[in-house]
Order: C-alpha cells, then structure tokens, then sequence
C-alpha cells in the first residue's frame, strides 16, 4: 500500500511542477481571440499561402455524419 500511495503521489508532484512555470504576460494574454487561436498559434496565413488563416476550426453540425471525410477534396 505504501508503495501505491508513494508512486501515485510522485506522478502527481511530476504532473505539477510541469505547469509551475508556464507564465504569459499581460500583453500577451490580451493577443488570445485576436492575433492569436484560443491556443496561442498565429491565426494570420502565411506570406506564400500554403497555410491558410485560422477562422475558427471545424465547424460543428449536430445532425452531420461523423464518418465523412472531411478532407476529400485535399
């Protein structure tokens, strides 16, 4: 038992101290939903056009079939 509860508590204090550091500042938060996505990419498309501007992910249909593939056309 006391070997469960050290290992577990291990892999907990290892899963913590990984987001202890992860600071942004204000300035930065202030770009989230406007220059950059919700996750901190760039949403603006590249100079050579090969990657297109984010616009908001997927769109998410209710009633849509969830086996189509969506990328078809690529």
């Amino acid at each position: 038992m006391k070997s469960i509860t050290f290992t577990a508590s291990a892999l907990l204090l290892a899963m913590a101290s990984g987001t202890a550091y992860a600071k942004v500042s204000n300035q930065e938060a202030t770009k989230l939903g406007a220059e950059l996505t919700p996750m901190g990419a760039q949403m603006a498309a590249n100079k050579a056009g090969t990657i297109p501007a984010y616009t908001g992910g997927l769109s998410h249909d209710a009633s849509a079939d969830p086996y189509i593939n969506i990328y078809a056309d690529e």
